[in-house]
């Protein structure tokens, strides 16, 4: 009974704050790549000549595919929430799959 009360409220206040979650979304997003690109570059330290570039170049190419795809989630989720009418929750799916990047594990389940 919770979860669908709770449900309806994030369903009603989506509606109303939709552009500034994605906003938010899309500056944490970009945040988050930006300081994935700071340590990935500092692991380049250890390197030198070619190899050192080729992993800068590495790492600033997935910093700005992050950075692309979270635009493009941005522009999408913009573009859906100003028809809210076919999809009352569909601006906030792709919330939780960005920023899962390391597995979990069960936290009771050992199997042997």
């Amino acid at each position: 009974m919770i979860r669908i009360l709770t449900l309806i409220t994030a369903t009603a206040f989506a509606c109303s704050t939709a552009i500034a979650a994605t906003n938010d979304d899309y500056k944490a997003a970009r945040k988050a790549a930006n300081d994935q690109y700071k340590a990935d570059k500092a692991a380049c330290k250890s390197q030198s000549g070619a190899e050192k570039r080729a992993c800068e170049k590495e790492a600033k190419a997935k910093r700005d595919k992050a950075i692309a795809d979270a635009k493009q989630a941005k522009k999408s989720d913009k573009s859906s929430s100003s028809g809210m009418s076919s999809g009352s929750g569909s601006g906030m799916s792709g919330s939780s799959s960005s920023s899962s990047s390391a597995p979990s594990s069960p936290s009771g389940s050992t199997t042997k």
